[in-house]
């Protein structure tokens, strides 16, 4: 079954398990864990949060790759690559929310001690971790020293709303974090942000052209660089490679 096929019948396969995630967490609202978790990023709702990944699953082989995912949240996408469409991936969360990252790892827990554990087939691994990816010792604090060295470092470096919020420096902070990336990311990374043809833009929010974007990883140093904006109205997704 290919990617497309394996994302169109994620729902429909996984239906029951979702039901048990959903009724997992909301077993622990004391903890602020619950099945509304995408509002405490910002969502407007976990359709449009499972589009954005499936963008990029469907577009990346993934399987047995390394994933930095920068400003991971509670970490959704390792629950999506791995629970969701059966891929085992090597994941790194990071997120400059210590409070982000404590509530990721309670709720994987959590999922893990209501029986939700992924089967012993997959091979996947998880870590999170409180982290700012522009710091000087960023890669010296992810400790790759248990790791082969073929394991070592990311094969590809993801960011899902990073950079939605409107900064007054967005273009600097974007243009700063694609260069970053192309260091990080052995074949390069893939961004999703607000599309400028929304109609129902916020405020408090930022929206790139997709021309100007790809303008912007070009002089990162990227390859080859791709958009997809078939998925939602507001936002597209830039794929940069090496």
């Amino acid at each position: 079954m290919n990617k497309i096929a394996k994302i169109n019948s994620y729902y429909e396969k996984n239906f029951k398990e979702l039901e048990k995630l959903h009724d997992a967490l909301s077993k622990a609202a004391k903890s602020n864990i619950n099945a509304d978790n995408y509002k405490i990023l910002g969502w407007e709702s976990r359709q449009a949060q499972y589009a954005r990944f499936a963008a990029f699953a469907k577009n990346v082989d993934l399987n047995g790759k390394a994933v930095l995912d920068v400003g991971c949240g509670l970490g959704d996408l390792f629950h999506f690559l791995t629970s969701g469409l059966g891929l085992s991936v090597n994941y790194v969360g990071i997120d400059i929310s210590e409070r982000m990252i404590e509530t990721a790892k309670g709720q994987l827990e959590i999922l893990r001690e209501n029986g939700l554990k992924l089967p012993a087939e997959n091979k996947s691994t998880v870590r999170f971790l409180t982290a700012d990816v522009f710091a000087d010792d960023f890669v010296n604090a992810l400790d790759f020293s248990a790791l082969e060295e073929s394991s070592a470092g990311f094969d590809w470096i993801y960011a899902s709303g990073i950079f939605n919020l409107n900064l007054g420096n967005n273009f600097e902070f974007l243009k700063k974090a694609f260069v970053r990336f192309m260091e990080l990311g052995k074949s390069g990374f893939v961004c999703s942000m607000l599309n400028e043809r929304s109609s129902d833009k916020e405020s408090p929010y930022f929206y790139y052209n997709p021309k100007h974007v790809c303008s912007f990883a070009k002089d990162a140093g990227a390859k080859s660089v791709r958009i997809i904006d078939d998925y939602l109205e507001n936002d597209f997704t830039v794929f940069a490679e090496k």
